[in-house]
């Protein structure tokens, strides 16, 4: 009787770290979010067929265990880096979402050598004060219910997405019925983590190709964040009709400015 392969999982750091590996190609670096895991993925991954992908739970998320675990931004980074070392992968293409996109950042600036471009997504240089009172406040709600989701997707999705009858309680339903949802005391956990993220990752001089990329209706990461990163060196690009939630809203867009970013790098 044949079973099901284990799931692929890296001991290190004092975590059980899931990760997951598809495709052949250009090594391609996935960093998700808050209270985001793999599966936050789904969307983008069809628009990115060519690329070996990489895609790592991040602590106090999906399926890296325990959860929640202590966290720092520290850790993080050398999860990540941990993580390429016992894959043997010297040298990668990074793109990150939102705390996925400053973990990107951190690693940029940490280790300049391994990263062979750089995509930050609805996410600033450094966490701004509104997202910083919005993670604070949620965490003190009542984390991954239905009416949690409902309220945190009014900063995620735009208008488009609320204009349609019942598409917040359809996916607020969704979300809570997601096999792997965040327990609240995780969110709460990496919640706590944004304030070490208020200060900027040392980024020059910029060594890589990189682009820095936000919904034209993000209120967490707004276009006016890709200024600083403009300063950098950074291709920009706001997406009209897309907020927060871009690779969700927009991923062929993303997947299409990921191409060109990882194609400047020759």
């Amino acid at each position: 009787m044949t079973g099901k392969p284990p799931m692929p999982e890296l001991t290190q750091n004092g975590i059980q770290q899931h990760y997951e590996r598809q495709g052949g190609g250009p090594p391609l670096l996935l960093l998700a979010g808050m209270a985001s895991d793999t599966a936050s993925w789904a969307p983008l991954l069809p628009h990115l067929t060519g690329f070996e992908l990489l895609m790592p739970d991040n602590r106090c998320a999906g399926r890296t265990r325990p959860l929640p675990c202590p966290i720092s931004r520290r850790a993080l980074l050398e999860d990540v880096l941990g993580l390429l070392d016992a894959l043997g992968l010297e040298r990668v293409h990074v793109a990150g979402h939102s705390l996925g996109g400053m973990l990107a950042l951190d690693l940029a600036a940490a280790a300049p050598e391994r990263v062979l471009s750089l995509t930050a997504l609805s996410c600033a240089r450094w966490v701004r004060p509104r997202a910083l009172a919005l993670f604070e406040a949620l965490a003190r709600l009542e984390p991954s219910s239905e009416p949690w989701f409902a309220l945190l997707f009014q900063f995620l999705f735009s208008e488009g997405f609320h204009a349609k009858p019942g598409a917040v309680a359809a996916a607020a339903a969704r979300a809570v019925g997601y096999a792997q949802l965040q327990p609240p005391e995780a969110f709460v956990a990496q919640a706590a983590v944004l304030p070490e993220f208020a200060t900027p990752a040392p980024l020059t001089p910029l060594t890589c190709p990189a682009l820095a990329m936000t919904g034209a209706e993000d209120i967490i990461a707004p276009p006016q964040v890709l200024d600083g990163f403009a300063a950098l060196g950074f291709h920009t690009e706001a997406v009209e009709g897309a907020a927060h939630a871009l690779h969700w809203e927009a991923p062929g867009a993303v997947a299409r400015a990921i191409r060109a970013c990882v194609a400047r790098a020759g």
